[in-house]
């Protein structure tokens, strides 16, 4: 978990770098084309790395992904964005939340400088709080509080210390509205870029090809740049015959004059830097790290908290690197509000967040279909397909209690369900992936376990179960120590409510497990009832 935090840091500080090969840039090319370009260029590398999954993950995919694969995928709905096909969704995210952020933050880097656009990175943190918020996705505890008012108290420093810092850039009221006008879009790709559930028939890739996910998202931002790079020209076009005001329009004349000369800056140093190193790479990393990320901890709440190491690190490089002009000391107060702001951010979110189980009975021969719908929920992380007194068991990650509450009355209105019993998980004693040599599992099962796919029953996979147990009150640490000493035991949770812990099994036979069972598990002391289900299905995100 600390080598998956490290290198989310590494990709928000390489998106920080920005500036640097930008400022670079401007004097040789129009800040459009050097956008223009930063688009082509990703959207051609992220395609061919989509052709290279897609070749990676057919090789075990009982169904292999095809074009009409993703032709379908953006065909379907996407229910988190207004229920609009998800080629529109794209298209929207592009040319507003991808294209005009883009496009106003070289603008601002250009003509106010790196310190003073950072204001608009702060701003759209701020949009994304409040609309979160209003929208009853977060609730507003004391610490949430305290992470707004740092980050408004930095944004007026800011403002109020910058009259100007790139040479012969101008803070007036016209650049002024560029700079809250990006922190408006930007806010809104931060809101957007998470609206995006699959959708149920998805599911049915997932079952035959177990990385699909890893494709769809580095397909969706190819996709992303692509529209972004097509629309940008006639947008400037437009621009141009506006006749708004007249360095922009100075600046969209320049770009249709170097336009046919695109592919030039891809190959200069500072265009190689930016490119690679600032876009492409930190891109598939961090969407790569957004697919892979630990199901007990939420990628959502971590790439909030670091967001905003990305201004500090521009801020930092626009007073040392480009020379601009900043009081030291207001730049250090500013920062020293950033940072608090992380931490805040930070405790609001695990102070608040809330997981859960769910144990499922379906309705006769409806189990499959009721499993596939509760793994589209979003709060939903897990769903594993249990036999015995128990049809599913589901396990919830959200923000809040609030969310929650409406994550279990969502669940309980699922079409199929007959029953539902729910417990509170109170911590995750133990949760391991278990090595080849010591266990017997397959690559497969394993990689069932760490990715969002179904594992599914196969000729040589090792026998999981789930078992319940009530235990003695008081003895309940004894248990989980006891517990987490066998080495057949992958995961233990603590929950309240009917249970006490849940303990789920592996091992190569039923025998294996019959004895760990009858010999081992029963006479650990305290143990007043243990309830097992063989775990024949199990999807995680």
């Amino acid at each position: 978990m600390t080598q998956k935090l490290l290198a989310l840091l590494v990709v928000n500080l390489l998106w920080g770098l920005i500036p640097w090969p930008a400022a670079e840039l401007f004097g040789a090319y129009s800040s459009f084309l050097i956008v223009y370009a930063r688009f082509v260029y990703s959207a051609l590398a992220l395609l061919a790395a989509t052709a290279f999954l897609i070749v990676w993950v057919n090789r075990c995919a009982k169904a292999p992904i095809t074009g009409g694969t993703l032709a379908r995928y953006l065909a379907a709905r996407n229910d988190d964005f207004f229920g609009l096909p998800q080629w529109v969704y794209l298209l929207l995210v592009a040319v507003v939340g991808f294209n005009a952020q883009i496009v106003l933050f070289f603008w601002c880097l250009k003509t106010l400088g790196a310190i003073a656009t950072s204001i608009g990175f702060v701003l759209a943190l701020l949009i994304a709080a409040v609309v979160n918020w209003g929208a009853g996705k977060e609730d507003m505890s004391r610490f949430k509080v305290l992470y707004l008012g740092t980050l408004f108290l930095a944004t007026i420093i800011l403002g109020a210390m910058s009259p100007t810092t790139a040479p012969g850039g101008s803070f007036g009221p016209g650049n002024l509205l560029v700079l809250l006008v990006f922190g408006a879009v930007y806010g809104f790709f931060f809101v957007t870029s998470a609206a995006d559930r699959m959708a149920p028939e998805e599911y049915r890739f997932l079952r035959d090809a177990p990385r699909w996910v890893l494709v769809r998202t580095v397909f969706k931002i190819a996709v992303i740049f692509l529209v972004a790079a097509l629309t940008l020209p006639p947008i400037v076009w437009a621009l141009k015959a506006a006749g708004l005001r007249p360095d922009l329009t100075a600046e969209a004349a320049r770009f249709l004059r170097e336009w046919p000369q695109w592919w030039r800056l891809g190959v200069s140093g500072s265009g190689v830097v930016l490119i690679v190193l600032c876009t492409i790479l930190p891109t598939l990393w961090f969407y790569a790290l957004a697919t892979s990320w630990p199901k007990q901890s939420s990628f959502d709440l971590w790439a909030g908290v670091l967001a905003t190491t990305e201004p500090m690190l521009n801020m930092v490089l626009g007073l040392l690197v480009l020379h601009e002009a900043f009081p030291l000391p207001w730049l250090l107060v500013a920062m020293a509000l950033m940072a608090i702001s992380i931490l805040t951010r930070y405790l609001s979110e695990t102070e608040s967040q809330v997981s859960g189980v769910a144990l499922i009975d379906a309705r006769y021969d409806r189990g499959r279909a009721l499993m596939e719908h509760l793994y589209a929920l979003g709060p939903v992380r897990r769903v594993a397909s249990l036999l015995g007194e128990h049809d599913l068991m589901v396990e919830t990650l959200c923000a809040s209690s609030r969310e929650w509450g409406g994550a279990i009355q969502e669940i309980a209105r699922s079409p199929g369900l007959a029953a539902q019993r729910t417990l509170l998980l109170t911590r995750i004693e133990f949760d391991r992936v278990v090595p080849d040599a010591q266990k017997g599992v397959s690559p497969r099962t394993r990689s069932a376990r760490r990715g969002a796919n179904p594992a599914t029953e196969e000729d040589g996979m090792p026998v999981r179960i789930a078992s319940f147990l009530k235990v003695e009150s008081g003895a309940t640490a004894g248990a989980v120590a006891a517990l987490r000493a066998l080495p057949e035991a992958v995961r233990v949770l603590s929950i309240t409510g009917e249970y006490d812990i849940i303990v789920e099994f592996e091992a190569p036979t039923p025998e294996d497990l019959n004895e760990v069972l009858v010999k081992r598990v029963e006479a650990i002391p305290g143990i007043l009832e243990l309830r097992s289900h063989f775990v024949t299905a199990e999807w995680e995100k």
